[in-house]
């Protein structure tokens, strides 16, 4: 008999959607169980998870001269596991918002390597909670073009530090040349909006 290659296993795809977690831990394990709940049709068979969580209960800035409180680890960990994460980033102190975007798209660019381009990112919040659960992907809006949907409780051009201001991540001089930022709690894109989105959380004026 002629010896046969072993059967190759085809490459599995990946889900159509990553939904990205990320933000600060202050609330989440209160907020976790809702969250499992707006997100349970999509994960279903539409989407993956990734959690980027600092458990920092707040700004360093707002504890001048002290240690800032933190999370209890064990907690933090076993309300982010109901979510069965395919990435997870847990770090001890806040960054700031733009440095938290960066941590769960890395999870995303990682996971895609082993299974294949999403098609579609979702941004949440760690501190959002839902009134009703999240429709099926199919209900979601289909861009013609690469576009971006967000809703944000505040756009802001200011420098001023709790808000807009330049950060160790984000220096005067990328302010200066976008100019606006946007605080969104839910945004959603097609994969190749996300490089850009996930980059920082500062954008031209015309966008």
């Amino acid at each position: 008999a002629t010896p046969r290659d072993p059967p190759q296993r085809p490459v599995r795809s990946a889900r159509p959607l990553a939904i990205c977690i990320c933000g600060q831990g202050r609330t989440f394990m209160h907020v976790a169980p809702n969250l499992l709940t707006a997100t349970a049709r999509l994960r279903a068979e539409d989407a993956d998870v990734f959690l980027a969580i600092d458990r920092a209960r707040g700004r360093s800035s707002a504890y001048p001269g002290k240690s800032v409180p933190r999370l209890a680890e064990k907690p933090l960990l076993d309300a982010a596991a109901r979510f069965k994460p395919a990435g997870l980033s847990v770090v001890d102190v806040s960054k700031g918002l733009d440095e938290s975007l960066r941590r769960c798209f890395k999870l995303v660019v990682t996971r895609e390597r082993k299974r294949g381009e999403y098609a579609f990112v979702l941004r949440l919040r760690t501190d959002l909670a839902f009134k009703a659960p999240l429709p099926r992907l199919s209900a979601f809006p289909r861009p013609t073009r690469p576009r971006l949907w967000f809703f944000s409780d505040y756009l802001s051009a200011g420098t001023d530090s709790s808000r807009c201001g330049p950060t160790k991540t984000v220096p005067p001089e990328l302010l200066a040349r976008h100019g606006l930022c946007a605080d969104d709690n839910i945004a959603f894109m097609p994969r190749a909006v996300a490089p850009s989105y996930f980059r920082h959380w500062y954008w031209k004026p015309e966008c």
